[in-house]
């Protein structure tokens, strides 16, 4: 989110994430409506894939192979 949202910051949003007392299954139930809504208009056979791929790793190809550093990724496309 922090590269998503211009002016943010980092331990903000981490905070905001991780200590806010928000309901989390709330969030997801809504996601899940509005996915089953969206999905609803096709005809036919459904399916939602979800994958990372459109996300870069940072770092040499070197690094990644190596598997050095934490994973960072970035989206792309």
């Amino acid at each position: 989110m922090n590269e998503r949202l211009p002016d943010s910051n980092y331990d903000a949003l981490h905070h905001f994430i991780s200590e806010s007392s928000w309901d989390g299954q709330a969030v997801m139930d809504e996601v899940a409506r509005r996915v089953q809504a969206t999905l609803g208009e096709v005809t036919g056979e459904q399916g939602l894939l979800l994958d990372e791929c459109g996300w870069e790793k940072a770092g040499s190809k070197g690094q990644q192979e190596r598997g050095g550093g934490p994973p960072v990724h970035r989206a792309s496309g």
